[in-house]
């Protein structure tokens, strides 16, 4: 999987007029905050994975061990992050994070519902993805703006994703092993957020 490469050099050009530097920083600051969120995140995961699952064969360890049952449970994926370039603009990076922070916000609201207890730890994880769905919003609006004809940013409808995921979570195993593979599937796409993030703080293009 290609990594989203930040390059904030383009804000320069749009904010001639009145100088570059002021909105440079600002765009600095924002992915450094997303890098803290991001790892926030990262690090939210044992912890709720620990209190939904007691099934020792789930592990976060055990990455590909149950991805085969991913269609059996019309499970969706995560979106693709990937270099910037002409094809694949910084606006189209962040829409990506975008729908990926909503993708995994619906997927972790549904099996909440199936769960016989809750779990602080989850609602903390909700908590961190929401703060960062907005932080990303904030920093769409500073970036470049997107081609002519670009598709707008997919929001998940959470009852749309309920009812597509139903005939798969038929037992509290099934509904388990959703949770197991949501967390598992966030925490890759949020390493590769991560990443993504880091490079734009550093503003390198380094070797995917």
């Amino acid at each position: 999987m290609y990594l989203c490469l930040g390059s904030y050099l383009a804000l320069c050009a749009l904010a001639a007029s009145v100088g570059c530097a002021p909105i440079m920083q600002d765009s600095q600051d924002n992915a450094e905050n997303g890098h803290s969120l991001i790892t926030k995140i990262l690090n939210d995961i044992p912890a709720a994975h620990k209190s939904w699952i007691n099934i020792a064969s789930m592990s976060l360890d055990e990455v590909d061990k149950f991805q085969y049952l991913k269609e059996q449970l019309n499970f969706p994926a995560a979106p693709r992050l990937q270099l910037i370039s002409d094809n694949f603009t910084l606006h189209d990076c962040l829409s990506r994070i975008s729908e990926g922070l909503s993708l995994h916000k619906a997927l972790l609201k549904v099996i909440r519902k199936k769960m016989t207890s809750a779990s602080a730890e989850v609602n903390e994880l909700l908590f961190d993805i929401r703060d960062l769905a907005l932080l990303v919003q904030k920093m769409r609006t500073l970036a470049p703006a997107p081609a002519a004809g670009a598709p707008p940013v997919r929001v998940i409808s959470e009852n749309r994703l309920e009812e597509d995921l139903r005939p798969g979570l038929s037992s509290e195993y099934l509904v388990k092993l959703a949770a197991h593979l949501t967390l598992l599937q966030l925490r890759q796409f949020g390493q590769d957020v991560s990443r993504s993030f880091q490079s734009m703080q550093d503003g390198q293009t380094p070797t995917p």
